[in-house]
């Protein structure tokens, strides 16, 4: 899966890094949670097995910013 930073509004994952999880570290969801995007434009991600996965916005955490992936 591939994840896109929002270009037309000059967004990239160095300034909106995805961490794993949910807000807040709550809902670590499945373990082995690979979702670590840190910096540049796109961000792809292989998902080691079935399962769902949680991500959020590190600089969006306060917001609720977060979501999943779910994997079958």
């Amino acid at each position: 899966m591939t994840f896109f930073g929002d270009t037309t509004q000059g967004s990239n994952f160095t300034v909106h890094p995805l961490r794993p999880g949910g807000a807040n570290g709550s809902d670590p969801g499945a373990g082995g949670n690979p979702i670590a995007a840190e910096r540049g434009l796109e961000y792809t991600v292989a998902f080691p097995a079935a399962g769902t996965y949680g991500y959020f916005c590190q600089a969006h955490e306060g917001m609720g910013m977060y979501g999943a992936v779910q994997v079958k």
